[in-house]
């Protein structure tokens, strides 16, 4: 438990940045084509699976854990983020694009958490990985 709350924290850290940054970067860009919340999950799950695989050190690190923390952590982590924009848009907080709050909000949060696992695992199975990487889960535990 303690593995999973470390990596968990990790990605959430990650997460919070790379979305910050989507979202300035969305609001730059010009009306009409803004990107709408379910392209930011999946952008956002992309960046996290790139994290794991580049970020010097960290990434030897991530590649040790068996996979099924691995997947876990990813999947939560995918999930949080969802749940916390439909919660964020349902508190007029800091609503997005294409996110009302309603009984489709359910909807909504399916289809993020879908889109945000499928940016995430595209990213991982697309992006080549530093020799380290490919040592390590040599040494992994199944």
């Amino acid at each position: 438990m303690k593995t999973f709350l470390k990596w968990f924290g990790i990605g959430f850290v990650i997460l919070l940045i790379a979305f910050a940054l989507l979202t300035v970067l969305n609001q730059l860009l010009p009306e009409g084509t803004q990107l709408d919340a379910t392209i930011l999950v999946f952008l956002a799950g992309a960046v996290l699976s790139l994290a794991w695989t580049f970020w010097p050190k960290m990434r030897e690190q991530f590649a040790l854990l068996s996979t099924g923390i691995k997947v876990l952590v990813n999947l939560i982590l995918m999930l949080v983020l969802s749940g916390l924009i439909i919660l964020f848009s349902c508190i007029d907080w800091f609503p997005l694009p294409g996110i009302e709050c309603s009984l489709n909000s359910a909807k909504d949060l399916v289809a993020m958490v879908i889109w945000a696992i499928i940016g995430n695992q595209i990213a991982y199975v697309a992006s080549p990985q530093p020799e380290d990487v490919k040592s390590a889960k040599l040494y992994r535990p199944q």
